[in-house]
């Protein structure tokens, strides 16, 4: 069985005086199985994300290595209709929360 976690991002749907149902199923009957079990069904997380128009996206920040040096790439989704200027404070701690890099 194979895993993964699924994303939808629900922004455009949202505002502020808005009451948002919904529901989720899933439909496998067109599915062609031999046994009498397909194994159908959501068996992964499933995150429903509102952002706002300028934000980090899901999977938006990779870290790599170069040598002994470390860098920090985030991508920055705008959704308006106008160029921003945005600042990223990244924040690098060790496993007992001590700040070992600020930027």
């Amino acid at each position: 069985m194979f895993l993964y976690s699924f994303s939808y991002d629900i922004t455009q749907f949202i505002n502020d005086n808005s009451i948002l149902n919904f529901s989720v199923r899933v439909h496998n009957c067109e599915q062609p199985s031999v046994r009498w079990y397909t194994g159908s069904g959501i068996y992964a997380n499933t995150w429903l994300n509102i952002t706002e128009k300028i934000f980090i996206p899901r999977s938006g920040i990779f870290i790599r290595t170069e040598d002994n040096t470390g860098f920090v790439d985030t991508k920055v989704n705008n959704r308006t209709s106008k160029i921003a200027r945005v600042s990223i404070k990244t924040i690098i701690k060790d496993n007992y929360n001590n700040v070992l890099e600020e930027k």
